[in-house]
């Protein structure tokens, strides 16, 4: 069963998808500045790809077949 921590979770992961919105890249790319420290990180790569990609990998990912049956029998709320 989903814990309440966990619907926490994935009603943020929902919330930050939803606040980027559309995100067409190269176009809607940016770059943080030098937050992290990590030049790549800050200068190169997009905080919003990065995030969108991260959420699709969570969003998409396999799930059991007992987590299924019990997300199909209304056991679980996601």
């Amino acid at each position: 069963m989903i814990t309440e921590r966990e619907q926490a979770l994935l009603a943020a992961l929902r919330e930050g998808r939803r606040a980027i919105g559309d995100h067409f890249a190269p176009n809607d790319c940016y770059a943080t500045g030098p937050v992290t420290g990590d030049h790549f990180r800050d200068l190169v790569q997009c905080p919003a790809c990065s995030f969108i990609a991260m959420y699709d990998a969570v969003v998409d990912a396999p799930i059991s077949e007992q987590r299924l049956r019990e997300i199909e029998d209304g056991e679980v709320g996601l």
